[in-house]
């Protein structure tokens, strides 16, 4: 499994990645593609839907801790969420992780 940061260069390399692959798979299942006479551009990478997305609020209600310990915790360096600026934004995952690293801390 390939890792990419979510920058616009991030971004990039991973559609360059998907579109390889989607290459890959048509030529495995006997598709045939003419050669475009002119250089074809990635497909482009949607963003999250911020249905996806959880305020710190939220986030913490999920967790069920309180949205200024999820704070102090995000400012300590401790957690890391999606959105690095305001609006501070949580995907599914990152609250996931938040949650497994309670776990351990929980246990040490």
């Amino acid at each position: 499994m390939v890792e990419f940061v979510l920058t616009p260069a991030g971004m990039k390399e991973l559609a360059a990645e998907i579109a390889k692959e989607v290459v890959k798979i048509q030529r495995e299942a006997g598709f045939h593609q003419q050669p475009a006479t002119a250089p074809v551009a990635p497909p482009a990478v949607a963003p999250v839907p911020v249905k996806m997305l959880f305020s710190e609020r939220e986030a913490a209600e999920q967790l069920g801790i309180a949205a200024v310990t999820l704070k102090k915790w995000r400012l300590d360096g401790k957690v890391k969420p999606y959105t690095a600026t305001r609006p501070i934004r949580y995907r599914p995952q990152d609250i996931q992780a938040i949650a497994e690293w309670m776990h351990t801390e929980s246990e040490a």
